[in-house]
């Protein structure tokens, strides 16, 4: 243990831990807000900078699950925000870098730490995070765009790929916030139109599946008649549709039902599976989570349907809810129930067998 006194200064040091991550570790400091969004300003470690607002976009989220009222973004944090979009010396990757949410799946791990999940208060959570802001700063989303979108001719660079980054975080915001909708959709269909790279015209898609919905399906179909012949790109086409969050999970029942009778989803490979089966129990929280077990019913079916003629993959399938412990009610009974169904059917293969046995302390 070591102790370290400061002299001569006029107030209480922050300290920034661990710089140039040194080492792979947590590090455990109990950070008050303001400390971390002066460090999110003027931390000149980039890990320590990210990290800083990671953190604070973590508190924002998780401290938000078991409120109904309206979800606002402080003003000295609103005001950082601004600041970092508006520096020029940062790079528009590392801008990306600093304004994009932690993940679900990060948040999920925070909360099971010390509490069992509800995965739609956090959903809805996160979510009203990123609407507050994507509307508080709603100023700078089309200015941000308009200046990128230079209609240079496609390169493959790191500078490149990161103002593509940074363009396509702004059109989302800005369709996110619901201000100029309209002037938000024309750009998404003329980059998706006019792109002369995947990574434009894939984002303009995935905006539109995610936002409007309605216009969609003339670019979904469009997709697929560009790329029917590459698979890796179809299986993106499959993955985009699967992990939509928008709408209900009727709409996404229809949607699942649609892709799975797809000619191109028929004797699907691995690969296939994965983009859609996979992507939608794994990455899309907010339907698959369903408080009437729809979405584990759905699960366990794939499951099942799999444990035949592709054993393995079902295997790595049937881990989607070996965790159910971690879960509240009415999640956790309901992800009990499939995991039992499968449990309970016949001529399972020796791998599904195994983890859904473990996962519910059967005998194998």
């Amino acid at each position: 243990e070591q102790s370290f006194t400061f002299t001569g200064i006029a107030c209480a040091p922050i300290p920034s831990l661990n710089r140039n991550f040194g080492a792979p570790i947590e590090v455990q400091y109990d950070y008050r807000d303001e400390e971390l969004i002066t460090l999110l300003r003027h931390d000149t470690d980039p890990f320590n900078r990210w990290d800083a607002a990671q953190q604070l976009f973590s508190r924002m989220i998780i401290s938000s699950t078991n409120t109904s009222e309206p979800v606002l973004l402080n003003d000295a944090m609103v005001e950082t925000l601004q600041h970092i979009l508006r520096d020029e010396n940062l790079s528009p990757a590392y801008k990306t870098q600093l304004l994009t949410l932690p993940a679900f799946s990060t948040l999920a791990q925070k909360i099971q730490r010390t509490a069992l999940l509800d995965p739609q208060q956090l959903f809805a959570a996160r979510t009203a995070i990123g609407v507050a802001l994507a509307k508080q700063l709603s100023a700078h989303w089309p200015k941000i765009y308009e200046t990128l979108n230079d209609n240079v001719a496609y390169r493959y660079d790191g500078e490149s790929a990161g103002k593509r980054s940074l363009k396509n975080m702004a059109l989302s915001y800005w369709a996110k916030s619901e201000l100029d909708s309209a002037g938000a959709w024309q750009n998404v269909s003329q980059q998706y139109q006019n792109s002369d790279n995947m990574t434009d015209r894939f984002a303009a898609l995935s905006i539109a599946v995610e936002y409007f919905a309605e216009q969609a399906d003339e670019l979904i179909q469009d997709f697929y008649q560009r790329y029917q012949n590459e698979a890796l790109v179809i299986d993106k086409w499959f993955s985009v549709q699967a992990t939509r969050s928008s709408g209900d999970f009727t709409g996404m029942q229809t949607t699942l039902q649609k892709l799975l009778a797809h000619p191109a989803f028929a004797n699907p490979n691995p690969n296939r599976l994965r983009a859609l089966v996979f992507a939608f129990c794994n990455m899309n929280p907010h339907h698959f989570h369903q408080k009437d077990g729809a979405g584990y019913r759905f699960w366990a079916e794939q499951v099942l349907a799999k444990k035949t003629k592709n054993p393995q993959t079902a295997s790595r399938l049937a881990r989607s809810c070996e965790n159910w412990r971690l879960f509240a009610e009415p999640y956790q009974s309901q992800m009990q129930k499939a995991l039992q169904h499968i449990a309970n059917a016949p001529k399972l293969s020796d791998d599904v067998s195994e983890i859904v046995g473990k996962a519910l302390q059967l005998p194998h």
